[in-house]
């Protein structure tokens, strides 16, 4: 078997793809794909870093206690392998899916790539052609 591999990106570029998986608190009301919430940041961090009350800084600490509170291994049994993990911030913005992505990462080895081209398909045909390698 080759390496896990999960990936993310943001709903105006992936939201349409069968594997999507939202993270965020609310998806939007036309995304058709799944949910996993308890990688969503809590609603009184998001308010917080909306109103400049936290940097991003403090918001990665905080976000990286809430997500200490959860099983890494079981996250990854959860979500099925290719799933695109998908919130709102494009790929260049700080977001809490890069943070889930390193958490993923760190605790449970698998590899969790920002989907970065505009054909989603040919990026996750070529990611598990180097699965196989």
């Amino acid at each position: 078997l080759g390496v896990l591999m999960l990936f993310t990106s943001y709903f105006t570029r992936a939201g349409y793809h069968p594997k999507s998986l939202s993270i965020s608190r609310y998806a939007p009301s036309d995304f058709k794909g799944g949910a996993y919430p308890a990688l969503a940041p809590s609603q009184e961090l998001l308010l917080d870093y909306k109103r400049g009350v936290v940097d991003d800084v403090e918001y990665t600490r905080r976000f990286m206690g809430q997500l200490s509170l959860l099983d890494p291994h079981k996250v990854v049994n959860d979500i099925p392998p290719g799933s695109i993990l998908l919130c709102y911030e494009g790929s260049r913005h700080f977001c809490h899916r890069h943070i889930v992505a390193v958490w993923l990462e760190q605790h449970t080895g698998t590899l969790v790539q920002e989907i970065t081209s505009f054909d989603v398909e040919k990026f996750i045909t070529m990611a598990k052609r180097q699965e196989t390698i």
